[in-house]
């Protein structure tokens, strides 16, 4: 709850994203992930049997009720602040080199078991694939606040600019918030409180689980270069002559099986 407005993940079939599965390999967000983190003036967790007498069956697993900051009286201020952060992966995991893609010790370019015979000595092998994938995430982040008025009115104008470009090659999120309130006292038992709010986002998401970035790095045949992925012609590289057998390059499936929301 936003100042008393519910905001829930309803809108999500999760019958698909478990039953089905078309859309399991994302995750989906909620609009409180459209709140400025820097309006918020109070947070209130309710958890049981509280918080499902106050919202029915809404609140049976929990609620959050928030509480966002007002304008103060005195005179008007200008307040603005930035936050910035690079991100690099920290530790990739350990894989073998030794024995090559198939199984039993018979080689199959397109296995995605690494059971085949050991690596000729004198073949390229590319054992930076995984580190190559990834790449420097950088986030940054304006905030402009403009507050003031009197006693018996108030106001608060906060305006942010969010931009996260993730590890993850063309993943990113990006928000755009403005929010104007106004409080205004009427009489010693009457205040009343105004708000406008617009919100724009935009979130390129990465795939997880067994359809992720990582577990296709894992797969992928060291004998390959991960970055030699599309020709000039925008078409995908191939290394086997059957499309259908060999298992997407995580490039491929960065750029042009993207999500977003």
């Amino acid at each position: 709850m936003i100042d008393g407005v519910p905001v829930d993940n309803s809108i999500i079939n999760e019958h698909d994203l478990v039953y089905d599965g078309t859309n399991r390999e994302n995750d989906y967000s909620n609009r409180a992930i459209d709140l400025n983190p820097e309006d918020i003036e109070s947070y209130v967790i309710m958890k049981g049997a509280e918080a499902t007498a106050m919202f029915g069956s809404m609140g049976a697993g929990g609620a959050i009720l928030i509480t966002t900051k007002k304008g103060k009286a005195g005179r008007s201020s200008v307040s603005y602040t930035y936050s910035g952060r690079v991100e690099t992966p920290y530790r990739y995991p350990e894989r073998q080199y030794v024995y090559a893609q198939g199984t039993n010790g018979t080689y199959s370019a397109t296995s995605t078991y690494a059971m085949g015979p050991r690596f000729n000595p004198e073949q390229k092998i590319y054992k930076d694939n995984t580190k190559n994938f990834f790449r420097t995430g950088f986030n940054h982040k304006h905030n402009l606040v403009i507050e003031g008025g009197a006693e018996a009115l108030t106001y608060r104008w906060s305006n942010e600019y969010f931009d996260n470009k993730g590890i993850v090659p063309n993943t990113s999120y990006r928000r755009i918030t403005s929010r104007l309130t106004g409080t205004s006292k009427i009489n010693s038992k009457l205040d009343v409180n105004t708000t406008f709010s617009f919100m724009n986002s935009h979130n390129d998401k990465a795939n997880k689980g067994d359809a992720g970035y990582l577990m296709a790095l894992m797969r992928f045949n060291p004998l390959w270069d991960v970055r030699d992925w599309i020709d000039r012609a925008g078409n995908r590289v191939l290394h086997v002559s059957d499309i259908y057998s060999e298992l997407d390059n995580p490039f491929w499936d960065a750029y042009k099986n993207s999500a977003y929301e």
